[in-house]
């Protein structure tokens, strides 16, 4: 009897397969949970000293602004901490994601935003999205801007803000 006609192969492959799939995802989805938002300790002291400094920072940076505040009606945090949401953009990082119709889909993310946020150790963090691998996974003009451009530029303004 060939291997090829063998039930016991194909119900073994195919176990094999899947097994490996559900590996596969599962490692997948712990990779982004850890990957996808990056958070540093701020070097720049409490949580008005890192909003004002990064809001500087952004704007001191060509062809970036920044707006702090948060379009939403972000509430309170129970335990009082401070939360601030700084937004960033870039006109023409924007204009050439927006000129592509296949990556209009990324205007959800234009502008970029950081979350400046204290926690209960104390100390004060920012947050962002991680752009590179945002963009490798979207592909299309994300896939060449976001790590390019996007990406060195937004880890120029936290250089001096973070360890």
């Amino acid at each position: 009897m060939s291997l090829l006609a063998d039930r016991k192969f194909w119900r073994i492959f195919a176990a094999g397969f899947l097994w490996g799939l559900v590996v596969a995802f599962l490692c997948g989805v712990i990779y982004l949970r850890h990957a996808l938002i990056q958070e540093v300790r701020s070097t720049a002291g409490g949580h008005p000293e890192t909003v004002a400094a990064l809001a500087a920072r952004i704007n001191r940076q060509p062809g970036w602004i920044a707006s702090v505040g948060s379009g939403c009606a972000v509430p309170k945090i129970p335990d009082g901490s401070r939360l601030e949401q700084v937004k960033l953009c870039h006109r023409e990082h924007a204009a050439a994601l927006l000129a592509d119709d296949a990556s209009r889909k990324v205007a959800t993310f234009i502008p970029c935003t950081f979350a400046v946020y204290e926690k209960g150790d104390g100390h004060t963090y920012i947050a962002r999205l991680n752009v590179r691998l945002l963009g490798t996974l979207l592909g299309g003009a994300p896939g060449r801007i976001f790590p390019a451009k996007v990406e060195p530029e937004q880890a120029e303004i936290l250089a001096d803000l973070s360890r």
